[in-house]
């Protein structure tokens, strides 16, 4: 079940870093913010995520880039029902 829909994505994906032209291609933002509020929402350990949802240290990496950049606080406005969850400590 996805957390997410489409019009959300729409609005948090403009927010986001564009992909790097050279390096490693990054890791697809929706499946990731898909994983990170799976963590979130079950409150589960970040290992726990199962492998579909794609790396666990991808996700936490990027949740706490988020935490501390302030782009999980725009996140939070734009899904307010994942708010309260989304402030618990994962």
């Amino acid at each position: 079940m996805p957390f997410i829909n489409d019009k959300q994505w729409s609005r948090i994906e403009e927010l986001l870093p564009p992909a790097r032209r050279k390096g490693r291609p990054r890791a697809d933002d929706r499946q990731v913010l898909e994983a990170v509020l799976f963590v979130l929402e079950r409150q589960c350990r970040w290992s726990d995520l199962p492998r579909e949802m794609g790396s666990y240290a991808t996700a936490w990496r990027r949740w706490k880039k988020w935490q501390e950049d302030g782009t999980l606080d725009i996140i939070r406005s734009i899904l307010p029902e994942c708010s309260a969850k989304t402030r618990k400590k994962a």
